[in-house]
């Protein structure tokens, strides 16, 4: 190395050493934001693999994608739903009461979860009748004359307003 590259290399060495500094914090920052992203996909990920199973009726794998949710969020409204409304389709309303005074203390009355569970878990327990006709009608393709009268709900549900309701009543 010449005399005039060494000296430039001196001078310059506190430079690129602070440029190297701010890559190396540049780089461990980093993945900090994006672990934050990652963590909101994976409790979205975790959410939809519960639904899944939710909706296969296999709710031991539900509960565990849930409960995943839970432990990193132990106020996530969407899995407290969740588990409630896999209580109640269980038969175990006790449970549901539960998981529904849980979610109405982190998310409040006003949630649309906590709507949605009170709404179900009160359609199993007051009006177990009225409930089967709801979902015997919801599962059929075609409307029948047999429809059960809405009345009897003291707040209609969030499916009411389908068409299939106000044209067989």
């Amino acid at each position: 190395m010449s005399k005039p590259t060494l000296a430039l290399a001196i001078l310059l060495s506190p430079v690129l050493l602070a440029a190297t500094h701010q890559a190396v914090l540049a780089q461990t920052e980093a993945p900090t934001s994006n672990s934050a992203a990652l963590t909101e996909s994976n409790r979205t990920e975790l959410l939809n693999r519960g639904i899944y199973w939710y909706e296969r009726y296999r709710f031991d794998l539900a509960n565990q994608a849930f409960n995943r949710v839970l432990l990193t969020n132990p106020n996530q409204a969407e899995a407290l739903k969740w588990r409630g409304l896999i209580e109640v389709r269980s038969g175990n309303m006790e449970a549901a009461r539960i998981w529904l005074n849980k979610l109405t203390a982190a998310a409040g009355n006003a949630n649309p979860h906590s709507r949605e569970l009170s709404q179900v878990l009160s359609l199993a327990t007051n009006n177990r009748q009225a409930f089967a006709e709801v979902r015997f009608l919801v599962n059929q393709t075609r409307t029948t004359n047999g429809c059960p009268s809405l009345k009897a709900f003291s707040t209609p549900p969030p499916w009411a307003k389908q068409p299939w309701i106000t044209t067989c009543c």
